[in-house]
């Protein structure tokens, strides 16, 4: 039996938290908990140990540029996928220069996200 893969949502809307478990539970990864801004993330992250962080952008009290900083700073092999409703270039190239694995823009499609997690694990 193939390892569970667990995922970590940090991203401020239930509904995305919602659509993600959708899409990857069905496919056997185990979705975790959801934070709902990147200083509760980094918090859950330290006490959950995921395998994979699914990180929205635009979040309260520390977004997720901030929150994928301070993450690569403890641990710089850190599997992250970042999420956004903007598809802005500038912020995608700042994300994997700082070590993000891959950029979604929201909505994604449920294939796509599990492809891409399958991709980096």
């Amino acid at each position: 039996m193939a390892q569970t893969c667990n995922v970590l949502v940090v991203d401020d809307s239930p509904m995305v938290f919602k659509a993600v478990k959708r899409a990857l539970e069905p496919e056997g990864f185990q979705v975790m908990d959801q934070a709902f801004n990147g200083q509760e993330g980094l918090e859950k992250i330290a006490v959950l140990n995921p395998d994979v962080i699914i990180l929205d952008v635009t979040m309260p009290i520390m977004d997720g540029i901030q929150t994928a900083e301070a993450l690569f700073q403890r641990n710089p092999t850190a599997k992250v996928i970042m999420l956004s409703a903007m598809g802005d270039d500038d912020l995608t190239s700042k994300a994997k220069r700082m070590g993000v694995k891959l950029f979604l823009t929201k909505p994604f499609k449920p294939e796509e996200l599990v492809s891409s997690i399958r991709s980096i694990i």
